[in-house]
C-alpha cells in the first residue's frame, strides 16, 4: 500500500553541515518522512479529547502514532516558530521574534532539517506553508522550488504574498482588491462550483508526489503545510454544514484602542457588537 512507502518518525536531531551533497538515496531500509504542519491549529481535535470537533483523518493517523501532550509552540507567531522548529535553534530575545522571521537570515550558518536531509541524499519537497516565507532557505533546503499558491514569484525572483487569503467568492475578491489583496471579510462560505481552495490543491500535489515516490523508490522528505485554520475562515458550504453552531460571541465594544485597531486590520467589515450571531443566521450560512 502507498502508506507503507513512508514511516512516520519523531526524532530529536542535531544538524551538522556537510561539505558535499550525497547522490539521491534509493534504499528500502532508509526511513522516509511525511511532515505535516498546520497553521494555527490548536490541539482541539478528538485525539486530544475535544468532543465538538470532527477530525476523523488526523485522529486515525494519531491512533497509529505517538501523541505528545506536553509539546508547545516554539514562539507564538508563525514565521518565528517555523524558523525555530526547522533550524533546531531555540528562540531568544534577539532572534525569532516576528511572523516574518527567516532562519536563513537570523541563523544563516545553521543547517536546517530539510537541508540536512537533502545533503544526505534525500529528495526534499515543500508543498504549501512550511517555512513562513518560501524564500527562507529556498535554494539550500529543497530539491525543487517550493510549491506555494498563497505566495507567487515575481520577475525579480522575490516572492509576494498579496491575495494570500485565497478568497474565491466574487464579493470577497472585490473587497480584497480595494486593499491590494490584503484585507476583506474574516470568513467565507463558498459554493461547490467555486474553484478549489489552496489547501485542496496542496493535498492533491502531495498525493501526486507520494505516488511518484512509491514508483521510484527515492528516499524523501515531503513537507505539507496547510493554511487553515488560520483566518480568514474560508470553506465550502458542506464543511460549514457539518457543525451546527448555537452561539458565536463577537468581540465586545470594551476593546482597547490598540486591540480594536489590530482587529480591524484583519477583519474589515466585522461588526464588533456584544450580541451573538443568531442561530437563524448561522443555519442560513451552513444550509
Amino acid at each position: 500500500m502507498l502508506l507503507n512507502t513512508f514511516k512516520c518518525i519523531v526524532m530529536a536531531y542535531v544538524l551538522v553541515a556537510c561539505a558535499e551533497v550525497t547522490p539521491p538515496v534509493k534504499n528500502s531500509e532508509t526511513p522516509n518522512f511525511l511532515f505535516i504542519i498546520v497553521d494555527d491549529l490548536r490541539p482541539e481535535i478528538a485525539a486530544y479529547g475535544a468532543e465538538d470537533i470532527l477530525t476523523p483523518n488526523i485522529d486515525s493517523l494519531a491512533e497509529e502514532g505517538l501523541i505528545f501532550t506536553r509539546a508547545y509552540a516554539n514562539v507564538p507567531v508563525c514565521g518565528a516558530s517555523r524558523a525555530s522548529l526547522l533550524s533546531g535553534v531555540r528562540p531568544g530575545y534577539n532572534r525569532f521574534l516576528y511572523h516574518y522571521s527567516k532562519a536563513s537570515v537570523e541563523v544563516k550558518d545553521v543547517t536546517t532539517l530539510p537541508e540536512h536531509l537533502r545533503i544526505n541524499g534525500y529528495t526534499t519537497i515543500s508543498i504549501g506553508k512550511v517555512f513562513h516565507s518560501p524564500a527562507d532557505n529556498e535554494a539550500s533546503a529543497w530539491s525543487k522550488t517550493p510549491f506555494r499558491l498563497d505566495h507567487r514569484k515575481l520577475e525579480d525572483e522575490s516572492w509576494s504574498d498579496a491575495y494570500w487569503q485565497n478568497y474565491v467568492t466574487q464579493e470577497n475578491i472585490d473587497k480584497s482588491k480595494l486593499t491590494r489583496g490584503y484585507y476583506a471579510m474574516p470568513w467565507e462560505v463558498a459554493d461547490e462550483v467555486h474553484e478549489p481552495y489552496f489547501d485542496e490543491l496542496y493535498t492533491d500535489e502531495a498525493i501526486r508526489h507520494l505516488h511518484d515516490f512509491a514508483k521510484s523508490g527515492q528516499s524523501f522528505f515531503l513537507s505539507l503545510g496547510f493554511l487553515k485554520p488560520h483566518l480568514p475562515f474560508n470553506a465550502k458550504k458542506k464543511s460549514f454544514g457539518i457543525f451546527i453552531v448555537l452561539r458565536i460571541l463577537i468581540l465586545p465594544k470594551t476593546l482597547t484602542s490598540r486591540m480594536a485597531h489590530q482587529t480591524r486590520r484583519v477583519s474589515i467589515g466585522m461588526n464588533c457588537a456584544a450580541t451573538p450571531i443568531s442561530r437563524k443566521r448561522v443555519l442560513s450560512m451552513s444550509s
